[in-house]
């Protein structure tokens, strides 16, 4: 994802869709919501943290 906007699009739709989904895991390196397509594959749509510089 390019910013937590569209994280939180992706997130709205895939709850439009009916697909049960991991709420926003918040970790150090970045955020990731989990689900699985139809066929039970595992995906995810993360965010990377961004870098201190």
């Amino acid at each position: 994802m390019a910013d937590a906007d569209e994280l939180d699009r992706w997130i709205e739709h895939l709850d439009a869709l009916g697909i049960d989904r991991s709420p926003p895991l918040d970790e150090p390196y970045g955020t990731g919501v989990a689900f699985k397509d139809p066929d039970g594959i595992a995906l995810e749509l993360f965010l990377p943290a961004r870098r201190q510089r």
